[in-house]
Formats: C-alpha cells, sequence, structure tokens
C-alpha cells in the first residue's frame, strides 16, 4: 500500500547481512585457531607467562566470538578485548624501545623480538577489527556494500596470512628457512 513504511528489512538485505554473520564466523575460527597455537607454541619459551596468556586472550575472545556472534556487543567481551588491546599496545612500544635501543633491528624476524613484536602487532590489529567495526556482526547494517565487501576481504586476508607464514616455519624444517630464527626447534627443557 502506499504511504506503508517497512519496519523489517528486504529478504535480500537479510540474506546478505547473514552471509557476512557467516564469514565472520569463519574468520573468528581461523584467528581462534592462530592464536590458540600461538599460545601452544609458546608454553616452551622461556617467557612463556607473558605470551601464553597475550595469545590465549584474543583467542578465546575469538572462539567466543566464532560460537556466539552476538557476544561482541556484551560489556565483558569489550572489556576483555579494550584491556588485551591496551596491553599489547603497551607491550609493542616495550619490544620497540628495548629493541632498537639494545640490537638495533636490522631484520625484525630474525631476533626474537622482532617475531614478538609481530605477533604483537597481528594481535593488535585484530582487536582493533574486532572491537571497533561492525562488520559481520548481527544486526549491523552497512550502507555501502561495496564498502563491506572490501573490509570482509582485508579481514580474511589477515585471517590467513598469519596462518600461512607460520605453517611455512612449521613445515618442512629441513629447508633451513631463515625468516623463522630458530622457531621450529622444539626445546626439551622444564
Amino acid at each position: 500500500m502506499k504511504g506503508e513504511y517497512r519496519i523489517t528489512p528486504p529478504e535480500e538485505d537479510v540474506i546478505k547481512v547473514q552471509h557476512g554473520v557467516k564469514i565472520w564466523r569463519a574468520i573468528n575460527a581461523i584467528m581462534a585457531v592462530f592464536f590458540l597455537l600461538a599460545a601452544f607454541a609458546n608454553l616452551n619459551d622461556s617467557d612463556w607467562y607473558i605470551w601464553v596468556p597475550v595469545y590465549s586472550v584474543p583467542g578465546i575472545l575469538s572462539l567466543v566470538s566464532c560460537i556466539k556472534p552476538d557476544s561482541q556487543n556484551s560489556l565483558v567481551w569489550s572489556y576483555v578485548a579494550v584491556t588485551s588491546l591496551g596491553f599489547c599496545i603497551a607491550l609493542a612500544l616495550y619490544i620497540i624501545i628495548v629493541s632498537t635501543d639494545i640490537k638495533g633491528m636490522n631484520n625484525p624476524l630474525k631476533f626474537e623480538e622482532g617475531r614478538e613484536l609481530s605477533g604483537s602487532l597481528i594481535i593488535i590489529t585484530w582487536l582493533s577489527m574486532s572491537k571497533f567495526t561492525n562488520i559481520g556482526r548481527p544486526g549491523s547494517t552497512v550502507s555501502n556494500n561495496v564498502l563491506r565487501n572490501a573490509l570482509l576481504l582485508i579481514i580474511c586476508l589477515l585471517a590467513v596470512v598469519p596462518v600461512m607464514i607460520w605453517s611455512v616455519c612449521l613445515h618442512e624444517t629441513g629447508k633451513g628457512y631463515h625468516h623463522c630464527g630458530g622457531n621450529t626447534e622444539i626445546k626439551h627443557e622444564l
């Protein structure tokens, strides 16, 4: 009828939002696996008490977001994400200051501090995107479909690239990739 207002979005928009939520859940699943594997890999590190929680928190947040996407709107999820984000920013700044002051940082991936910095930057990027964008969240509306699709593509790439780089270090350790910096050696100390 003429002059009627629609209260619910058209079915096309609902399908697009549901598709975005499914993609967002898949991306969160990938990142949860990455962060939890990184936490597990740091169990034998000398400073495990720093890095296991640093990787576990975003891993658990991503897992919760994968299982229940509405959780990103909760106060608890937000506080944990912002606290972890703040800690990782402070940690990254500390690593930058100490590494450049002491070692000069030629190739950052050659040193443990450089790899730790790259891990911190991945966490900072991921938590920032998870907390401060509404891409893929249930009930979110993005007026520009091209922008939404572009951001989803960027997020997909950011989710897959660290996993692929890390898998190169773990796969075929005999080839001696220099950027892995001894990451593939397993320590048998307790």
